[in-house]
């Protein structure tokens, strides 16, 4: 009797040192998961590009989620032109180059991103701008873009963000299918309530649509700022390619207001569909 009690005791011993580990780690678990949630939220509240999550437990799921993080507050940016034609032919952007196509349409062509997109010639020209950092040739810190000669560049411009992304990424299913990845670049804008002192961070987002398009995405979505009165349509083209070195995600945006959708979105459409991705890795 006394060794089956004994027995008993040290079952007992083991089981409540195995239930306290366990609850340690789920409660370590949870504290970890609402840092990285306030972590997020708040970069996604302050426009902040550069967010990166790290989750040890996950690695591939986290690259997806920071990924998307990222390109929802790229999406959100209102472009600031950085530079004009005149720097743009300067040796600062000696990496691209730029050729008439049949007097109308010129053709963009980036020999380090390896990507290309034409656009009107007399109506249209290229702009350069950041995203913020320290503004190196990475394509997380670069954005190209262009705009309407007689529009604001601000209201209405189609620019491109190229985020590197790991060799894993080889197509977008990696990010689930079109609407997953439609959903999860949108949500992350929509901000009906905000905390309190912060109303002039109220934002609205809606998906319209979402879906493939050959090997890229097509994602369509309102977005609404009333602090700055910013009503606007986006459209997303968002695809995979390797540049010769790493492969990277290409977000092409394209935004105007809702008001001139039916004057601009024809052309924009006729860029956007020129736009030109590299190959994938493994093709």
């Amino acid at each position: 009797k006394k060794k089956k009690k004994k027995k008993k005791k040290g079952m007992n011993a083991t089981l409540a040192r195995t239930r306290s580990a366990s609850a340690s780690a789920s409660v370590a678990k949870h504290r970890r998961r609402r840092v990285e949630t306030r972590a997020r939220r708040s970069a996604i509240e302050n426009d902040d590009a550069d967010v990166r999550v790290v989750l040890e437990e996950d690695a591939s799921v986290t690259r997806r989620k920071a990924i998307m993080v990222t390109t929802s507050a790229l999406a959100a940016m209102v472009m600031t032109p950085r530079a004009n034609r005149s720097s743009y032919e300067s040796n600062e952007y000696a990496f691209a180059a730029e050729s008439t196509i049949d007097n109308k349409m010129t053709m963009y062509t980036d020999d380090i991103l390896k990507f290309s997109l034409s656009y009107p010639t007399d109506s249209w020209e290229l702009l350069v701008g950041e995203t913020g950092g320290s503004g190196d040739r990475s394509g997380s810190r670069q954005v190209i873009a262009f705009a309407p000669k007689n529009a604001n560049p601000k209201d209405v411009n189609i620019s491109l963000v190229a985020t590197p992304v790991g060799a894993d990424f080889q197509k977008m299913g990696s990010f689930g299918s079109a609407f997953e990845f439609g959903f999860n670049l949108v949500n992350p804008m929509n901000r009906p309530r905000v905390r309190k002192g912060r109303e002039d961070q109220v934002q609205y987002c809606e998906l319209i649509d979402a879906v493939s398009k050959g090997s890229n995405y097509f994602v369509e979505y309102d977005l609404t700022r009333p602090s700055t009165g910013i009503d606007s349509k986006q459209l997303v083209v968002a695809g995979i390619g390797y540049d010769g070195r790493v492969s990277h995600l290409y977000s092409t945006t394209a935004q105007m207001p809702r008001n001139e959708e039916e004057k601009w979105r024809p052309e924009i459409e006729k860029i956007l569909d020129s736009l030109v991705l590299p190959p994938t890795l493994y093709n």
